[in-house]
């Protein structure tokens, strides 16, 4: 007989163990037990894969299409990009985030078949229907209240929002101006001085961050937003912060002014 020691306790409660595992096991896979069945299933589904999946068969026909379909999709969303900018930088409108990449392409595919003015008339068509939608805009402004860098902006942004939607946009314009640059500051924590070229400076970093339609931001900003101003020579832009906020344009206060802001606005704070 063995001595009584713990390591042939230790043994022979591992035997008694395995044992017990084995006639366990022998009962779940019995004929007719769940866990056969289930084993059993599994064994029918990989048969009923295997020949689903032989040569000729739909599905695998539909397997070896998918590199193509990916290559088309790739070269798609390669050429999808430029053309949106394109028609973006032609209606002199902001990206916005208000839209879908099915709107964007949308876009896209109207500015390559009908030109600049079509989708011009579709980029602000979308954005007035996505301004104007409560429920979108309520989201909105949802999102932008759950920005801490917008917490202290919130009452004058929805004030000014609403008083777009009551059509008050010369009273709207110059508050939603201000309010960009103060975003601004406060995503970048600048302090001093904020002249036409840091302003600038900012927005291009911004754009970086976006390689889809980040450029456009940029552009947006650069030819329309932040242009050359002196009192009494013609203006360079209808949305001119300058020209606006020193009182030299007095015609600023349309419906598309505001709606740029506001995508501007938008747009920034998701950055």
């Amino acid at each position: 007989m063995g001595q009584d020691t713990p390591v042939n306790n230790l043994l022979a409660d591992m035997s008694t163990f395995a044992t017990g595992m084995q006639s366990a096991l022998a009962n779940a896979l019995a004929p007719g037990t769940e866990l056969r069945r289930f084993i059993d299933r599994i064994a029918e589904l990989q048969e009923a894969l295997t020949e689903a999946l032989a040569p000729g068969t739909e599905l695998r026909a539909f397997i070896e299409s998918l590199p193509a379909v990916a290559d088309r999709l790739e070269k798609a969303m390669r050429e999808l990009p430029t053309q949106a900018q394109a028609a973006f930088k032609e209606a002199r409108f902001p990206p916005c985030n208000q839209f879908s990449l099915g709107d964007v392409n949308d876009i896209a595919e109207t500015y390559t078949a009908n030109g600049s003015a079509a989708a011009t008339a579709l980029i602000e068509a979308k954005a007035r229907e996505a301004f104007y939608d409560e429920a979108q805009r309520t989201r909105m402004l949802d999102e932008w209240a759950a920005n801490p860098k917008l917490t202290n902006r919130m009452p004058i942004l929805r004030t000014s929002v609403a008083a777009s939607v009551d059509g008050q946009f010369d009273i709207a314009i110059p508050a939603l101006l201000a309010q960009l640059e103060g975003v601004i500051v406060d995503v970048f924590s600048h302090t001093g001085d904020m002249g036409g070229s840091k302003y600038r400076e900012f927005f291009k970093l911004l754009s970086a961050k976006d390689a889809f339609l980040g450029v456009q931001l940029y552009d947006f900003v650069s030819s329309t937003v932040i242009v050359s101003f002196k009192h009494g020579k013609a203006l360079q832009s209808d949305l001119s912060r300058h020209a606006i906020l020193h009182g030299g344009d007095t015609n600023y206060g349309t419906e598309l002014n505001a709606l740029k802001v506001i995508m501007l606005i938008d747009y920034v704070q998701a950055v």
